[in-house]
């Protein structure tokens, strides 16, 4: 059974009177946007431990944050085995459509070439089990 979001802020200092707002998505786990005192950030909560294929949070952790000090991700604020809480960032999800722009383009070639330009992380990932699963 999975922790309730309250529950799972419970355990973090400053969040425990956060307002939950459920959000769709989330194949492993659920997610919530969560406020609190003018502060927002986005919570997952899994049902169970992460294993492979996927990373499991303290090794998502790491990951997120060397990409979030590239500022390529926002920043994780918690992490624990079946609980994830990151910063939230306003933003606009693109469609197909973006990529029609030449600056949309070149704005995601950067990026990609930053991400892929951070250390590795010793871990590897299998897109096609994931996919599987």
């Amino acid at each position: 059974m999975t922790m309730s979001p309250q529950a799972a802020l419970g355990r973090i200092s400053g969040w425990e009177q956060a307002e939950c707002q459920e959000l769709s998505g989330g194949l492993t786990n659920s997610t919530w946007l969560v406020s609190v005192a003018g502060r927002r950030a986005v919570l997952k909560v899994d049902a169970a431990a992460r294993s492979a294929p996927y990373n499991d949070r303290l090794a998502e952790k790491d990951i997120q944050m060397s990409a979030a000090c590239a500022g390529l991700a926002n920043a994780v604020l918690y992490a624990e085995e079946c609980v994830y809480l990151t910063e939230y960032i306003d933003g606009n999800v693109w469609l197909p459509s973006c990529l029609d722009k030449n600056d949309n383009l070149e704005m995601l070639a950067r990026s990609l070439r930053k991400l892929h330009s951070l250390p590795l992380t010793r871990r590897s990932f299998d897109a096609v089990d994931a996919a599987s699963r």
